[in-house]
């Protein structure tokens, strides 16, 4: 099979997948280790990007990329999990998403600042890029992680979101989270897996692009 072939199966292959463990009783890690991660970060890192972040986001991660990642293995997803299923049961499904998986990956993007304290963000094109920009590495990091033989999901965050964990994790509250990255095991044993509910709505090629000219 050729490179682009093989890239492509890749991507075919890239499925959403929601993996609920057990609260009271977490799947064992499977050994997927911190270097393997940082490996796959390493070239995620490798998209595009337009803009760099403004200064006030450089100051302890001091990369100009519009982008951060907070990299929690499964030890400190497990230790967050007992935290969060006695402070906040209200957290729900991710409660079980933390029992299941072997990594968590906390993407943020850095926003232009606002002058308007009322806004989360301001609706500029640096700022649309910078998303944009964001999206593309944490794509790359699910292709890569797919690639290897893992699960990821792409969760909007929930409570992962909040002053609280970005307290924890010392994450800058100038950031906005992206996505909360669950890497889970290819062999989840019997716990529970919610495939993505829109993964049959993309419809034909012919129903979102024409040629034009």
């Amino acid at each position: 099979m050729s490179d682009e072939n093989k890239i492509a199966e890749v991507i075919r292959q890239r499925q959403t997948s929601k993996v609920l463990g057990d609260i009271d009783q977490p799947l064992l890690p499977s050994g997927l280790g911190k270097d393997e991660i940082d490996a796959w970060l390493q070239t995620a890192g490798n998209a595009p990007f337009h803009h760099q972040a403004e200064r006030l986001h450089r100051e302890k991660l001091t990369s100009q990329v519009p982008w951060r990642m907070y990299k929690l293995d499964a030890k400190t997803c497990r230790d967050l999990l007992s935290q969060l299923s006695k402070s906040a049961p209200e957290a729900g499904k991710i409660l079980n998403m933390l029992a299941a998986c072997d990594a968590l990956i906390l993407a943020t993007w850095t926003p232009d600042q606002c002058a308007d304290d009322q806004l989360m963000f301001e609706g500029t094109e640096r700022n649309m890029e910078h998303i944009a920009a964001a999206s593309a590495a944490v794509q790359n990091l699910m292709l890569l992680a797919t690639n290897a033989g893992y699960r990821t999901y792409w969760s909007s965050g929930g409570i992962l979101r909040t002053p609280q964990i970005f307290s924890r994790f010392e994450i800058p509250d100038c950031e906005i989270l992206l996505g909360a990255i669950f890497i889970y095991p290819n062999d989840v044993g019997t716990s529970e897996i919610k495939e993505g509910k829109l993964k049959d709505a993309r419809g034909a090629i012919d129903d979102w692009s024409r040629w034009v000219g």
